[in-house]
């Protein structure tokens, strides 16, 4: 069955919506069987209707059940960071969704059910990376008993690359439709925090002795909403793909002209500039280049709108895209200057000089997953002075902060060991994306190939501008939704 995209986008903001007013953790999981039934209906599929849910738990983080406090920051005795080193592991319905389709997957190959297995090397390279990811743990973590909790996760992209990998797949206006949600979803809930000033709901519960609006020193003041992550920069990761995948809805309709899909892009434009991030609005340019340069110069498609917009409606676009660039400017001009030791460039400068130096000593298996920032901070302490003017000042008063590079940070963690094989995933997943979107000949999938393209692209530059990689699970699940036959 083909589920219109109006019903299921409306559907999914009704799931999201209860998550906000949920009253207790035992009424999330209520409502999130309540919206699987809806989806099974719609689908007529078990695993599609699984499938479906797993990506609308992923564009934001939905479905918190509870933390695995796994180290307290006062155990850590780091100043001014009483609420850890974000070493605790937050568990979500879509973690033990991820797990439900690992069980699935041993029942089908009892049934010797077929699944897509034409990229052998691809296999290899998530099995490698997993395992290296736990080898380097065992080998190199100074806290083996967190690190080793941490990489049980580097087996979800396995997980996610076999279930996707079964028939039947996802339709795209599936995905489109999901992602529409999404962004409308967090912009309601950016607005909320706008008008409020705090969290709402049990989807964005505070941490201690952590704010929910970053404000950000270094932009005249301008306030940062960080939506249901709680943090700014976490945000624009994150909406990097829906945001990327809304674009080709302005041009191609993967259904009917639905208005509702054609405006996600302008809620996800919305929620973007919000979070005040330099980094995404720079990868955002990065992978929209890269979409642009795919359907009007490779395959030559002259790009139109969609929708016939009337003048009041072109009148309004205009003037909430103006106020846009205006609440950017500020931010923007910040870049040319250093606004105070948290984010200037001689911080992330040292920040970068402190982990390249400390390659040297955990080159083969690094210190553990998320113990890096520890690590630093006793590094620091031990080599350094706390006197304002010492050589490293600016790494003993920046909390300590992660390096804002996501690739170099996982090599300090995890070293050449678990790190290559991550890297090898990365450069594969993109390898077999850009090899299909040279053979495909439908628009439908043209387009669909090259918003993942775009985010592909977005995600990687972002990953080298903060301290946070791609979203491997993610991108395996829609790249096999891609690979698929069906496609």
């Amino acid at each position: 069955m083909k589920p219109a995209s109006r019903t299921l986008i409306f559907a999914t903001l009704l799931f999201y919506g209860s998550l906000v007013i949920a009253p207790h953790k035992i009424a999330v999981f209520l409502f999130t069987f309540c919206y699987f039934f809806i989806l099974w209906r719609l689908m007529r599929h078990f695993r599609l209707a699984l499938m479906t849910l797993y990506l609308t738990l992923i564009p934001i983080l939905v479905g918190k059940l509870f933390d695995i406090d796994l180290i307290s920051g006062k155990e850590l005795g780091i100043p001014g960071r009483d609420f850890g080193i974000a070493a605790d592991i937050v568990i979500t319905i879509s973690d033990i969704t991820v797990a439900l389709m690992g069980v699935l997957l041993v029942g089908a190959s009892l049934r010797k059910e077929s699944f897509n297995r034409q990229y052998p090397f691809l296999e290899l390279i998530l099995f490698l990376y997993a395992v290296g990811t736990v080898v380097a743990t065992l080998m190199g973590s100074v806290r083996p008993d967190i690190s080793i909790v941490h990489s049980v996760f580097a087996l979800k992209p396995l997980i996610l690359y076999y279930f996707f990998s079964l028939q039947p797949t996802l339709r795209p206006a599936v995905v489109i439709s999901v992602f529409t949600a999404g962004l409308f979803f967090e912009l309601g809930i950016v607005m909320g925090q706008v008008l409020k000033g705090g969290s709402i709901g049990l989807v964005i519960e505070t941490i201690g002795n952590y704010i929910v609006i970053d404000r950000s020193l270094d932009a005249a003041g301008l306030l940062r909403y960080g939506g249901t992550y709680m943090h700014a920069n976490a945000l624009a990761h994150a909406m990097l793909i829906p945001f990327c995948f809304s674009v080709s809805a302005l041009f191609y309709s993967y259904g009917k002209k639905d208005r509702l899909i054609f405006s996600g892009f302008f809620a996800g434009l919305i929620v973007v500039i919000l979070t005040m991030s330099r980094s995404v609005w720079l990868s955002v340019v990065f992978g929209l280049s890269v979409f642009f340069i795919f359907t009007r110069f490779v395959w030559r498609y002259k790009l139109k709108l969609i929708i016939v917009l009337t003048l009041a409606q072109r009148s309004v676009l205009v003037g909430v895209i103006v106020v846009l660039g205006i609440l950017m400017m500020p931010r923007l001009v910040s870049t040319l200057y250093s606004g105070g030791l948290y984010g200037s460039i001689e911080t992330r400068s040292m920040l970068l000089k402190e982990y390249t130096q400390s390659l040297s000593t955990n080159l083969m298996a690094g210190v553990g997953l998320e113990m890096d920032v520890y690590m630093q901070y006793l590094r620091a302490s031990h080599f350094g002075s706390r006197n304002i003017d010492a050589p490293n000042r600016s790494v003993l008063l920046y909390f300590p902060e992660p390096v804002h590079n996501g690739f170099l940070r996982l090599l300090i963690q995890v070293g050449l060991i678990g790190a290559v094989p991550y890297y090898l995933l990365v450069f594969s997943l993109g390898y077999v994306l850009y090899r299909k979107l040279l053979r495909v000949t439908s628009v439908m999938h043209r387009f669909f190939g090259a918003s993942l393209m775009a985010a592909y692209i977005a995600m990687i530059v972002n990953g080298f501008m903060q301290p946070i990689l791609p979203d491997m699970p993610v991108l395996t699940a829609l790249v096999m939704i891609y690979l698929s036959d069906s496609v």
